[in-house]
C-alpha cells in the first residue's frame, strides 16, 4: 500500500520577521558554508525566506548555491523570529538531501517542490515534492529521468508516489 501523507492545517502568513539571519543563525557552520559558497552573488545571498509552519514555528530558507540553471536553498525549522535553528534533511527515493535545488514553499498547500535539472531546459533531472505534517517534511512525489531526452518533467518516470 501507498504511504498516506496528510499535510498539516494551513496557517495565516501575517506579521513574519524579515528575511534577516541572526548573527546566532548566521554563526553556524552550515549557514557559514552556504554564504562562502554564494558570495560570488551578493544578491542571491541576501534571498533568504521565511514562511510560517505553526504559530511557533517557521521555515527558513538560507541560499546555498547557484549555477547557470540550478540554486539551492538549505531549510530550517525555528521558533518565532528565526530562534534556535534546526537543519533540515529531506527524504528522497535514495538518500536524504541537506540542500534542496530550485525549491519554492507553497504555504497554503503545505508543500515544498525541487526541480533539480539535469541541464537548462529542464528535460532530465529530479522532481520532488515534500509535504509538511506539523511535525516534518515527508516525501509525498518523486520522479526522476536519467537521461536529456526532451522529455517534459511530467512524463517522467515515477520512483516515489503516495496517497
Amino acid at each position: 500500500a501507498l504511504p498516506v501523507v496528510r499535510p498539516a492545517p494551513a496557517v495565516a502568513q501575517t506579521n513574519l520577521p524579515k528575511p534577516v539571519l541572526s548573527a546566532a543563525f548566521e554563526a553556524r557552520s552550515d549557514v557559514k558554508q552556504c554564504r562562502a559558497d554564494t558570495v560570488q552573488s551578493p544578491t542571491f545571498q541576501t534571498a533568504v525566506t521565511v514562511d510560517r509552519l505553526s504559530a511557533d514555528q517557521e521555515l527558513w530558507g538560507v541560499p546555498c548555491s547557484s549555477g547557470a540553471y540550478n540554486y539551492s536553498m538549505r531549510y530550517f525549522v525555528t521558533g518565532p523570529n528565526g530562534a534556535d535553528p534546526q537543519a533540515l534533511s529531506f527524504p528522497t527515493s535514495r538518500t536524504p538531501d541537506d540542500e534542496v535545488v530550485d525549491s519554492e514553499y507553497d504555504p497554503g498547500s503545505r508543500t515544498l517542490r525541487g526541480f533539480n535539472k539535469g541541464r537548462g531546459i529542464g528535460d532530465c533531472g529530479i522532481d520532488s515534492l515534500w509535504v509538511w505534517t506539523g511535525r516534518a517534511f515527508v516525501l509525498a512525489a518523486e520522479s526522476e529521468m536519467r537521461e536529456c531526452w526532451g522529455v517534459p518533467s511530467d512524463q517522467w518516470p515515477t520512483t516515489w508516489r503516495s496517497r
